[in-house]
């Protein structure tokens, strides 16, 4: 078994084959290569990733070498190539990417829309997912006043991955309501009393004010 590593941002790799050639008792021998499950390939070749998840198909060389009467011997060289390189998530920062958002009106929520947070791998294929804190949010959801995370994740055929996490900040930018409080509130309110008897002080009754 020969094993090599996929080229960097390829789905495909390399090995070095021994050298191969053939003798015959006669005459000079042909050589001939065949391959599977990917059809075309030698070890001059690029050789696809032998991996997809619990998956692993190695590409068979076959090598055949015959004489001018039909005589035949045959050969076969089995290469695997593995896949190192992670994948890389877009619009994510792997030291955390911090989103601002703000309550919307009369409520301890706002809705916050993330960027499209995507993955790409050399393998030409990547499973992007995430998990949040508080549980249950995701892009365009309410989210609530504070802070809250969203770590998303991604794998590739291989095994190999890559995280990066958001951070979503949500801001109260709405003052306190008074109520309970007549008339406009831009405008003094003016309570007239007049003094008990026989005394310099009157007894006001204030509205029941809350916020």
């Amino acid at each position: 078994v020969l094993v090599g590593y996929s080229s960097p941002g390829a789905a495909t790799g390399f090995v070095a084959c021994p050298a191969i050639s053939a003798t015959d008792n006669v005459d000079t021998a042909s050589i001939a290569f065949s391959s599977s499950p990917t059809s075309g390939l030698d070890c001059s070749r690029p050789i696809p990733i032998s991996f997809y998840f619990k998956t692993v198909t190695p590409t068979i060389i076959t090598v055949v070498a015959s004489d001018s009467t039909g005589n035949t011997a045959t050969s076969l060289i089995a290469v695997t190539i593995f896949d190192l390189e992670a994948p890389v998530l877009h619009n994510c920062l792997t030291l955390g990417t911090t989103i601002t958002g703000y309550c919307d009106t009369g409520l301890a929520t706002g809705v916050v829309t993330l960027p499209n947070i995507y993955a790409t791998d050399n393998s030409g294929f990547a499973n992007t997912s995430f998990v949040s804190s508080p549980a249950g949010l995701s892009s365009g959801s309410m989210f609530p006043y504070g802070t809250s995370t969203m770590l998303f994740t991604a794998n590739d055929p291989s095994f190999n991955s890559a995280s990066c996490f958001v951070t979503v900040t949500v801001l109260d930018p709405q003052p306190p309501v008074i109520l309970g409080f007549p008339g406009n509130l831009s405008v003094p309110l003016i309570i007239a009393a007049n003094t008990s008897e026989g005394l310099a002080t009157a007894t006001v009754t204030l509205p029941n004010l809350t916020a």
